[in-house]
């Protein structure tokens, strides 16, 4: 028998007759059928041991627990457990009471319940016998058949076995793994038994020192390894959702498609009507093409500056002093207009070393600025700028500069200039 089994020998129950015969001081100096009481040195007979036929009327064929294990410690054994109808003795018979306890693997003791207990992670039930703590049942065995292939209790199992292995055998495992169903398992990495038998990490994940972990790279996201430098529901962090039109690029959420992020909303700077070429620029009398909002179709066409035109012009007509403008307010039928075109013609251009600096406003909004130079009769520009609602158009002109002492000064012809808008 292994070191650590525990061994088990039956006593004579309280009140069940014995036959006493010669003296000894071990079990082989008795008859056979016989046991060796150490502490008196005379051999007996346990009657329980041979069926209710050799007890007597009072009481024979029950085990007391507390008279169980006084009869163990006085016949030398380390004590005594009822197993079912069966006083069973633990320990050696050369041992007495003194010597019996954990330290001892060599005199322990069925416990019922810590039988049943170390022969659970088998997947069956323990019973102490006479020869020990027996496991029983299995899937693939009768519950009331005792399992040779699974040893519980103290003791140290030392013959190892596979799941293929013979049934005969005891089963242990290599150092650093686990019995589990099945077979002998390293807990610290397998996935189907991590940490614990039984204890199955998710398909997603792999088992690393005992715990089911994520794969290096992705992150434990409600009940899911991601990740979160793709995921278009986790980018960059769990929860984070991306909109639609959106993909995680590098854990941001970014447009696709060729689309600009304009105020939270992925927009094509091309054709969008509200975000036209630049975020905010809002088209407002026609679509978007090619980033530029397209005109109305029609034009209107007038004088500027006109005799009715309001202005100031400090050296009045000669234009030359910063803030001397012209201005007039003119009716059409554009609802909006996205460009201004003009030739503006003088009637006397006294410049000869400096230019005359001039800023173009409709309706409040700057949409040019250019310069007359000298000795020139007339200058031809064209503007394109947002569109800008009508029909009606207050058009400025005025000198954002005054002109180099003794360089000269502009007169605009009134009434002779034509102004184009589309």
């Amino acid at each position: 028998m292994r070191a650590g089994i525990a061994l088990a020998l039956l006593v004579p129950l309280a009140g069940c007759a014995t036959v006493e015969s010669a003296e000894c001081r071990a079990d082989e100096d008795c008859p056979a059928g016989e046991r060796c009481q150490v502490a008196t040195g005379t051999c007996f007979r346990p009657a329980d041991a041979w069926g209710e036929a050799d007890a007597d009327a009072d009481g024979a064929g029950a085990c007391v627990p507390s008279t169980c294990s006084a009869e163990c410690l006085a016949s030398g054994y380390a004590g005594g457990t009822c197993a079912g109808t069966v006083c069973v003795c633990g320990g050696t018979p050369d041992a007495g009471p003194e010597d019996a306890g954990p330290d001892r693997p060599d005199t322990a003791i069925c416990d019922p319940v810590e039988c049943d207990a170390n022969c659970a992670p088998f997947g069956m039930t323990g019973e102490c016998r006479a020869e020990g703590c027996v496991c029983l049942g299995g899937a693939d065995a009768d519950a009331d058949a005792p399992r040779d292939d699974a040893v519980a209790g103290d003791a140290t199992v030392e013959d190892g076995r596979t799941e293929d292995a013979p049934a005969d055998e005891a089963v242990s495992c290599p150092p650093g793994q686990t019995l589990c169903p099945g077979g002998c398992v390293d807990t610290s990495r397998d996935a189907l038994h991590c940490g614990a038998c039984g204890r199955a990490c998710r398909s997603d994940q792999t088992c690393s020192g005992g715990a089911c972990l994520c794969p290096t790279g992705l992150t434990e996201c409600s009940g899911a390894c991601v990740d979160t430098q793709s995921s278009s529901t986790n980018c960059g962090r769990c929860g984070n959702v991306c909109g639609t039109g959106r993909a995680c690029v590098d854990g941001a959420c970014a447009c696709t498609g060729g689309r600009t992020d304009c105020f939270g909303t992925c927009v094509d700077l091309w054709t969008d009507p509200a975000n036209c070429g630049s975020c905010g620029n809002r088209c407002a009398c026609g679509p978007c093409s090619g980033g530029t909002c397209a005109s109305s179709g029609g034009s209107a066409t007038f004088y500027f500056p006109d005799w009715g035109d309001s202005g100031y012009v400090a050296g009045d007509p000669y234009l030359w002093n910063y803030g001397d403008y012209y201005q007039g307010t003119r009716s059409t039928s554009l609802s909006c207009a996205t460009s201004v075109s003009f030739t503006l013609w003088n009637d006397e251009n006294w410049l000869d070393c400096d230019v005359l600096d001039l800023r173009v406003s409709i309706n409040g909004t700057v949409v040019g600025n250019f310069s007359y130079p000298p000795y020139a009769y007339a200058v031809t520009q064209s503007f394109t700028f947002p569109a800008i609602t009508g029909p009606t158009y207050t058009i400025r002109l005025e000198v954002t500069r005054t002109v180099a002492y003794l360089c000269g000064s502009v007169a605009l012809s009134i009434g002779w200039s034509d102004w184009t808008l589309r």
